[in-house]
């Protein structure tokens, strides 16, 4: 949003956060990276702009902080100095400045949900840095976070995600004929992408899995006897998910061809690094093009499906829960109304009186 950098100092210190949230909090990758970005471009507007109120009340709150940080540290805090003025622990933005910032994301057009992080980055941060002993009160804390609209989650009906996958299986035959007709690299690859395409459309599709997870997975992690992936969660929780013939016999389909590698979908350019969202992102949206559907699936809209299905199909919401690895039953409970809603578009459809 401003393109005034922080300093040097403010940088280390967000290294340091960045280590606290994964340590102290269990935040994924995906996590880190957003608040930290998010701190990065608060204390930047901060820099860029200035607080709002007067300058002489702002000088006087500063002194007054300063000698209570004093105080109360007897001289051990000066690490604090580590943060400039205007983000160390001598002079704390206000929560005036937390809620002006706010406002001009609001401005921007940004949503309530992105806000919402945005203040919980913001909360998370200032009571890192309390932590630290850098400052004294967390300026997050009285602030009320966006009011966000739970949104229903976007699904593939069963025909579409039918489409999909038999999209993926006729690319394996059809690269797989044209190898057995002309041997050469280029064939050679782009059979080896049909496999690799097929077996992670059909483990995010059987497995439910975050795309994040999907990505990380090593070999090791499925077994193949006994029908079960060994995810790692959000937070490092570990949870162990059944698979499906297909998905299993896709996947090992693509082990048995594929070059070795410590990642179930290792990079284009690099086997030792596993294949980016953004890749991904790419092969699903090629597929959903060539299989003819209206609207392009993300990697996220097939985990919905996976889950709304179930429940379509009978499943309680405990074990959705258990196998989406939710650690909380609310954030599965949105698709109990998905699936309320499909109720009563068939009741509107059918019923004589509706």
């Amino acid at each position: 949003m401003s393109s005034c950098a922080i300093t040097v100092e403010a940088e280390l210190i967000l290294q340091t956060f960045a280590g606290y949230l994964v340590g102290e909090r269990g935040a994924s990758p995906n996590t880190v990276l957003a608040y930290c970005r998010d701190v990065r471009d608060f204390l930047s507007q901060l820099k860029s702009h200035g607080p709002p109120c007067p300058r002489s009340e702002r000088a006087r709150a500063s002194r007054e902080q300063t000698e209570q940080t004093h105080s109360v540290c007897d001289g051990e805090c000066e690490s604090s100095a580590a943060l400039p003025p205007r983000e160390r622990g001598a002079e704390p933005p206000a929560r005036s400045d937390i809620e002006t910032y706010l406002a001009h994301c609001a401005r921007q057009s940004q949503s309530a949900r992105t806000r919402a992080r945005r203040l919980s980055a913001l909360r998370h941060f200032y009571l890192f840095l309390m932590e630290e002993g850098r400052v004294l009160a967390n300026p997050c804390d009285d602030v009320t976070a966006p009011k966000v609209v739970p949104a229903l989650p976007r699904v593939m009906g069963t025909s579409e995600v039918t489409a999909l996958l038999n999209c993926a299986e006729d690319r394996v035959r059809s690269s797989e004929g044209a190898m057995m007709t002309r041997k050469s690299a280029r064939t050679h690859a782009t059979y080896l992408r049909a496999l690799r395409d097929r077996a992670m459309v059909e483990l995010l599709y059987a497995g439910g899995l975050r795309i994040s997870e999907a990505l990380n997975l090593a070999p090791f992690q499925l077994s193949f006897d006994a029908g079960f992936v060994r995810v790692m969660g959000k937070g490092g929780k570990e949870r162990l998910v059944p698979l499906g013939q297909p998905a299993l016999a896709a996947t090992r389909d693509w082990l048995d061809t594929a070059p070795g590698s410590a990642f179930l979908f290792p990079g284009a350019r690099t086997r030792e690094r596993p294949m980016t969202r953004q890749q991904a992102f790419v092969v699903l949206r090629g597929l959903a093009r060539e299989a003819g559907l209206r609207k392009l699936p993300s990697p996220h809209v097939l985990r919905h499906s996976f889950a709304t299905h179930l429940i379509e199909g009978g499943a309680d919401l405990r074990s959705v829960q258990t196998l989406l690895g939710h650690a909380d039953i609310q954030t599965t409970q949105v698709y109990t109304h998905v699936d309320r809603r499909r109720l009563k578009a068939v009741y509107d459809a059918h019923h004589p009186r509706a």
